[in-house]
């Protein structure tokens, strides 16, 4: 019998390892679907973060789960931030997951992070942490005298394999979305992965404004930066050259660029802008 080569071995391991990666992947996610009620954050948390019932909570929670690990590699025993983790939509499947690694998520709103800590910490492997903001404009009124100092203190040098925030620097001014990012920075390996969502501001933003009449509060600006609106409805956009120069002074690399069906942009497959940064070593 002619000896397999070593080519076609090491191919069938690979699939082997990914299949199992699936199967540990697909389980995660069919937990979150087979929770119940009680074991959910309440209707009016959900509502706090956009979702409208359980089933639309469950399907976003899988659904960012899904891509997210599969775009960042992330494996069971890899260390993961969740940056806005609210009241847990992706830290459910990502803790469950991640039974042999760790699992970090940090949020500005305490009552979000409080149902984390008291919900999602019984494995021993994640922990939640509440931000403090001395300039909350996500929940309260904009105070340019007030200077956030966002340190994620309790997240040691080095330690992340991946991070991700999903709808998190759209609601930050250009201050904010640099001190997270070169925290994020600090905290990730070399060659770690992060995943990150924006509002680009592009010549297909300006087209659909004109197009469709939205977004009028949002003006041009010479500075690269745009900003409109109040509360949770605050609006950060940025133009790309804005942010390559914030991701490269914070020490990241750009490893994918996607754009989002926001503002009507070709080709997107999630609502808003999407990077893939990779920690430079």
């Amino acid at each position: 019998m002619e000896q397999e080569s070593g080519y076609i071995a090491a191919q069938k391991a690979e699939q082997e390892a990914a299949a199992v990666w699936l199967r540990e992947l697909n389980s995660a996610a069919d937990a979150v679907y087979a929770r119940s009620a009680d074991q959910l954050p309440p209707l009016a948390l959900m509502n706090k973060i956009g979702s409208f019932d359980e089933e639309h909570f469950k399907a976003n929670s899988v659904g960012f789960f899904k891509e997210i690990a599969s775009r960042l590699r992330v494996s069971r025993d890899a260390s993961v931030l969740d940056l806005g983790c609210g009241c847990g939509r992706m830290a459910i499947p990502f803790v469950d997951f991640l039974r042999h690694g760790r699992f970090y998520g940090c949020d500005v709103w305490d009552a979000g992070v409080a149902w984390c800590n008291e919900n999602l910490t019984s494995t021993g492997n994640a922990a939640f942490y509440v931000q403090s903001a001395e300039n909350n404009y996500y929940f309260e009124q904009f105070n340019s005298e007030k200077k956030n100092n966002f340190k994620l203190g309790w997240l040691p040098d080095g330690a992340l394999d991946a991070s991700y925030a999903i709808s998190v620097f759209t609601h930050l001014i250009q201050e904010d979305v640099e001190s997270y990012l070169n925290e994020i920075a600090r905290g990730t390996k070399a060659g770690g992965l992060g995943y990150f969502t924006f509002f680009i501001i592009d010549k297909y933003f300006w087209a659909y404004r004109e197009r469709t009449g939205n977004h009028m509060a949002v003006k041009p600006s010479a500075d690269g930066r745009h900003y409109a609106y109040e509360g949770q409805d605050f609006f950060g956009g940025y133009t790309m050259g804005t942010l390559l120069r914030i991701f490269d002074a914070a020490g990241w690399d750009v490893v994918s660029f996607e754009l989002g069906s926001w503002a009507e942009k070709p080709g997107s497959r999630n609502y808003q802008d999407t990077f893939i940064l990779e920690r430079r070593g």
